[in-house]
């Protein structure tokens, strides 16, 4: 304890010092000196003599000393403060309940393999897929910053950050539609963040290597099942574009992700980055359209090809 406490007093006479030297610095010397000699020559009737040189010194000394007891007293009051502060702002964030929600660096990009059926029930890779990892990772976990029902809204911008369409409200992964009541699609659109980093995928979009340009993709495209998941609206006539993601919900603050996508067009699938770092590789896609032969046997929901989300 006694170590403690002067290991805690010898640092603090050091930074007053340090202190006070950044604050007063040579001119403050000059001053302190100036003092000293006015004080020995007019008031204690010094003269340049080896008795006048002494009371100099020690009016010399005595004022340092003085500076020195203000900047160490300053430094202690201002200590005490900030301690409190910090005290006060670790209480804060261990009650708070504002979550720390955070995309991930690496994007999942896919083939999806579903049942399409025109006049025979195939199956076959719903095209070049997206889908970003988004998870809540407050600092302090408590009872207060897990996150119920968040929803997305994405908007889809051309090169000159130009919305090409409306924001539409995202997908999350995991349900299919027609595993569910027609009325409850709100499930489809929102999601949970638990408070321990457990990742949720939002997809993005789709693109069939045939098909010039990109298409958005959310619940919505279900509805045109037979038009291959493209919804007429959603077509992304851009080759380089930017996707933006506002997350809402209770509590969750109004962050903007940022990701862009470049396509080649026909005989390409795309590249997709979070905004500024290192581009994704592009995967082997054997998505296409033109597919003829039945598979012979039913499946009631999506088979994903092996990709890092299928394995998390």
């Amino acid at each position: 304890m006694v170590k403690i406490i002067i290991t805690f007093w010898a640092r603090l006479f050091l930074e007053a010092a340090r202190t006070m030297w950044e604050k007063l610095g040579f001119l403050g010397l000059l001053f302190g000196l100036g003092l000293a000699g006015i004080y020995a020559v007019y008031i204690g009737e010094q003269t340049f003599s080896t008795e006048g040189i002494l009371v100099f010194a020690k009016v010399f000394l005595i004022l340092i000393m003085i500076a020195w007891l203000v900047f160490i007293f300053g430094l202690a009051a201002t200590q005490g403060k900030n301690k409190d502060e910090k005290i006060t702002t670790l209480a804060d964030e261990l009650n708070s309940v504002i979550p720390n929600i955070q995309l991930g660096n690496e994007i999942d990009i896919r083939d999806v393999w579903m049942i399409y059926t025109i006049s025979t029930e195939v199956t076959f890779p719903l095209s070049c897929m997206a889908s970003a990892p988004f998870a809540n990772n407050p600092k302090f976990p408590n009872l207060h910053n897990d996150i119920e029902k968040a929803r997305a809204e994405i908007t889809y911008l051309d090169e000159n950050k130009t919305p090409l369409f409306k924001p539409i409200t995202g997908r999350w992964g995991g349900l299919q539609p027609s595993e569910i009541a027609g009325s409850d699609k709100r499930i489809l659109e929102s999601t949970d963040f638990p408070n321990t980093g457990a990742v949720r995928w939002l997809d993005l979009l789709l693109k069939y290597p045939e098909d010039e340009y990109c298409y958005a993709y959310n619940n919505d495209s279900y509805s045109y099942a037979r038009q291959f998941f493209q919804h007429p609206d959603y077509q992304i006539s851009s080759k380089r574009f930017f996707i933006q993601v506002r997350l809402k919900g209770a509590h969750i603050p109004d962050d903007i992700w940022e990701l862009e996508v470049i396509t080649k067009g026909k005989g390409d699938t795309f590249q997709i980055r979070k905004t500024g770092e290192k581009w994704q590789p592009k995967v082997k896609s054997q998505a296409t359209k033109n597919q003829q032969k039945p598979t012979g046997k039913k499946k009631s929901s999506p088979k994903r090809t092996p990709s890092k989300r299928s394995k998390k």
